[in-house]
């Protein structure tokens, strides 16, 4: 089951989610966090940095520790094929030295532009999944305002010719618009 239920527009409560492996390693690190709030005391925040750091950091760290390992003997692999190759790979060999012995300047630029594109493309990537997260917060904001101000169109109808009421209505709006 997933820790937290989601709510549909109707206010019922959707069953819950299955939890996915990133879930389970989580709260199996962590346990069943409180959703009480958001408060650092409440285990909820510390739930989802624990989540974050295994969806993340954990995937990161044993990816550079894989490449950092790679990284060596690939290069020396790489390395010998140029300098020293047999047969056809001689003749792809001599290719290599070609454009590194007769014309290094451009081989160089060659590779910093390719660095660069991906670069580029990197940083696209980011930028786009950027704007999505800030396009999601902005629709959720939208939606919570209009609900707020059909709920400030509810409450004066319901309170007409009622000030007491209305003033402790609009006290409590207050008091959920601070929070």
């Amino acid at each position: 089951s997933s820790v937290l239920p989601a709510e549909s527009s109707d206010g019922d409560v959707d069953p819950p989610a299955p939890l996915s492996m990133y879930e389970r390693v989580a709260l199996s690190l962590f346990g069943v966090p409180s959703t009480s709030s958001l408060d650092p005391d409440s285990g909820l925040l510390n739930y989802f940095q624990i989540l974050t750091l295994v969806r993340i950091g954990v995937p990161a760290i044993g990816l550079g520790i894989v490449a950092g390992a790679a990284y060596v003997p690939l290069a020396v692999a790489v390395a010998s094929s140029i300098q020293n190759g047999a047969g056809d790979a001689s003749q792809i060999a001599g290719t290599f030295n070609l454009i590194l012995g007769d014309n290094s300047n451009q081989f160089i630029q060659n590779m910093h532009n390719a660095m660069g594109l991906l670069f580029s493309i990197f940083t696209v990537y980011t930028y786009f999944f950027m704007y999505r997260q800030q396009e999601q917060i902005f629709y959720s904001l939208f939606e919570e305002v209009t609900s707020a101000k059909a709920l400030l169109e509810q409450i004066g109808l319901i309170s007409a010719g009622r000030t007491s009421l209305y003033r402790d209505l609009l006290e409590c709006i207050r008091q959920y618009t601070e929070e």
